[in-house]
């Protein structure tokens, strides 16, 4: 089965315009997917989200379901910068899926220019299989 379909998230965020669904399948793991239009408070509270994780893991690595995003305010790339700065810091990583090239690109771009590890995954399937590796290697004490 997916990690992507299953199990129910453990916290949500919705609005008009978009939601995300954050799943914790272990202490240091955080599945994101996004949908709809970006916001700065889906940002503000992905960044919650975010240090939540870290109550139970000091190094957290993100995997970024965003194929159904549409798109973005401005003010998100703060946020964003913000929570790469600190994924940076700790020693994370964010693996990102997005269907797009021109948005993989860019991603890539911002990666190098933050220095923090972020890797881009333009198929589904090759995206699903990181989040499975990733569950494997999480400790079994449970998620947070």
């Amino acid at each position: 089965m997916s990690p992507l379909c299953a199990p129910p998230p453990d916290e949500r965020w919705a609005s008009h315009d978009g939601d995300i669904a954050v799943r914790r399948p272990g202490p240091g793991l955080m599945l994101v997917t996004l949908r709809g239009h970006m916001s700065v408070n889906a940002a503000g509270f992905l960044w919650a989200a975010f240090r939540r994780s870290l109550l139970s893991a000091a190094q957290v690595n993100v995997f970024s379901d965003m194929e159904e995003v549409s798109g973005h305010d401005a003010r998100c790339r703060a946020e964003a910068t913000k929570l790469l700065s600190e994924l940076r810091e700790r020693g994370g990583t964010l693996t990102v899926f997005v269907r797009s090239r021109l948005a993989a690109a860019g991603l890539r771009v911002a990666s190098l220019a933050l220095g923090v590890s972020v890797r881009v995954h333009t198929n589904r399937r090759s995206f699903e299989d990181a989040v499975m590796r990733a569950a494997m290697r999480a400790p079994m004490s449970g998620a947070a």
